[in-house]
């Protein structure tokens, strides 16, 4: 995945999962990036290149999905 201007981790690893992501699971998805990562991006994770390619973190697919994140929502169900 390429960094584009204004891009944070976050903002990439919330890309990355797709729209129906939530909060928690870009919370906890943005670290694994960073790690993964840490040769080209650096000491601090603020500071993302325009331009960066960045490899996906194990243990997310190519369709974006984090196959150890993920979780079931049920809320409702049952009620």
């Amino acid at each position: 995945m390429v960094v584009r201007r204004g891009d944070s981790l976050w903002a990439v690893a919330a890309r990355h999962l797709g729209r129906g992501a939530d909060d928690v699971e870009v919370l906890h998805a943005w670290p694994r990036w960073w790690h993964t990562n840490r040769d080209v991006i650096g000491d601090d994770p603020d500071r993302l290149q325009p331009g960066t390619v960045l490899r996906v973190p194990s243990g997310a697919d190519e369709s974006g999905t984090e196959t150890t994140a993920r979780h079931v929502r049920t809320a409702g169900v049952g009620r």
